[in-house]
């Protein structure tokens, strides 16, 4: 089967399972608002769609915020409505996510068992898996390359292809673990119940945690806010700016929290916002006013802005203000699109850099990028079918990498000595060689040498042998041979 398309099939039966789930709790989200040290009740309904009782509810997040739960235990295909209470010391006004836990009981055989996890391209065979202390888990590599398994537990094991690596467990709980390379798919995480070795025990399997979501608005109790503004009305011409000032002062008893002050235009800039003011205290918020007028008839108006200021426990303060933008001269003489982009180019874009016309996107327009601390990020255009194929050529390459090296290894094992041996021996030949070799020179030399003076002892030999002849004939032919001459 294509990949892709186990892919796709594997993503839509996750979100078959989500849009199915077993376990249910309604209303999701739950919007819920109270005040400070007031119990409020209310009901939920909880569904166990499984095939097997659910038991020991568990909400560590919400009981931190003061809920009070009863102990819930559902049957298989059972839905009940419990009622819940609430009772909050502290102001909260946000979103609480739940990851709410069950268990419930398992059957495990008494004896040591050895439990086979197989390792494919699409991840682990069993994501869960719940065994007795002392048991043994074996992954077995089937995928076409390497794969390191990772976890607090065991460390680090590399399985190759065709191979397998076993560990045994001997402490109690959740060992989680997950493929180095590949963790970012769920498909490759998988966690490891330990259970005592008894006849039954109870488990927790984190795959089914059901995600609940709560919308509380803890509210402290109300005081007041006295806010004025140090000017109305303002005359700025476009691309120019001016300040004002806020001054806002709790008149009441008690705390304002999360003041915000917001603004129906994009032109107002506050130097802070979200702050909480203690009772009888002030606080001065500046304020930027920057026009953003882009056409010549767009100046020589009067616009009209709305800036309200509020905290969670108080109520709304309005003012508006009033700013006069007067004419300037933009762009009567643009009469193309090619002229026009030319002015936001050479003109506009230089003043307003982070303007919506021009480049919002780069890194110092993000007041939260810290000027651009994220700008070795880079943008992935793509799909995680696409990320998954990318990561499986680097497998599939960094597996290669790895056969080749290993194949290096093993050949110098096998042939590295014989490779020092013969390079030995081949150094010990081509040294006799050389030696070899200066003896026969040294042996040539000598045979020229001796046949040399062989040669000119002869040549005396025979000059002294012709000189005996000629004086022998002068002494036969005596004066005659004077003659002769």
């Amino acid at each position: 089967m294509n990949k892709k398309i186990f892919l796709a099939l594997l993503v839509f039966f996750s979100l078959s399972s989500l849009l199915s789930a077993n376990l249910v709790i309604s209303p999701s989200p739950l919007d819920l608002e109270t005040k400070v040290n007031n119990q409020k009740n209310f009901s939920i309904t909880i569904s166990n769609n499984y095939t097997f009782d659910i038991l020991d509810f568990s909400f560590p997040v919400l009981k931190e915020k003061g809920f009070i739960f009863p102990n819930i235990s559902i049957p298989q295909n059972t839905t009940n409505t419990y009622q819940i209470s609430v009772k909050t010391n502290e102001s909260f006004y946000g979103t609480l996510s739940e990851l709410v836990e069950f268990k419930f009981w398992v059957d495990l055989p008494e004896e040591v068992t050895t439990h086979n996890i197989k390792i494919t391209e699409y991840g682990f065979s069993e994501t869960y898996t719940t065994i007795r202390k002392g048991d043994i888990v074996q992954w077995e590599n089937k995928d076409t390359i390497s794969h390191i398994i990772k976890s607090t537990e065991f460390g680090s094991i590399t399985i190759n292809p065709n191979q397998t690596s076993v560990f045994t467990f001997n402490n109690l709980g959740n060992m989680f673990y997950y493929d180095d390379f590949w963790g970012d798919f769920l498909e490759f995480q998988g966690v490891i119940e330990v259970v005592e070795r008894t006849e039954q025990q109870k488990a927790h399997n984190p795959n089914y945690d059901y995600l609940w979501s709560i919308n509380l608005n803890s509210i402290a109790e109300m005081t007041n806010l006295s806010v004025t503004n140090s000017d109305n009305k303002y005359e700025i011409e476009t691309l120019n700016s001016k300040k004002g000032l806020i001054t806002i002062k709790n008149i009441g008893d008690k705390k304002a929290e999360g003041i915000k002050l917001e603004s129906d235009s994009s032109w107002i800039i506050f130097d802070q916002n979200n702050f909480d003011l203690g009772a009888g205290d002030t606080e001065w918020v500046e304020y930027t006013i920057l026009p953003r007028v882009y056409l010549t008839n767009d100046t020589d108006k009067n616009y009209t802005i709305e800036i309200t200021a509020k905290a969670f426990n108080t109520n709304q303060s309005k003012f508006n203000l009033s700013v006069y933008v007067p004419y300037k001269k933009i762009t009567d003489d643009i009469t193309s699109s090619v002229g026009w982009g030319e002015y936001l180019r050479l003109i506009f874009c230089v003043e307003l850099p982070c303007s919506e016309l021009c480049h919002p996107e780069l890194p110092e327009c993000n007041l939260e990028s810290q000027y651009g601390n994220y700008s070795n990020l880079l943008t992935f255009n793509g799909t995680s079918y696409d990320l998954y194929d990318i990561k499986r050529d680097l497998g599939t390459t960094k597996n290669s990498v790895l056969r080749l090296e290993n194949e290096r290894k093993a050949w110098e094992l096998e042939y590295g000595d014989k490779i020092n041996k013969i390079a030995s021996d081949s150094n010990e030949s081509l040294q006799k060689g050389i030696e070899n070799a200066k003896k026969e020179k040294k042996r040539i030399a000598f045979v020229w040498t001796v046949i040399f003076i062989i040669g000119i002892f002869g040549m005396v030999v025979v000059l002294i042998i012709r000189q005996n002849k000629i004086d022998n004939k002068k002494n036969i032919t005596g004066e005659q041979y004077k003659y002769r001459q």
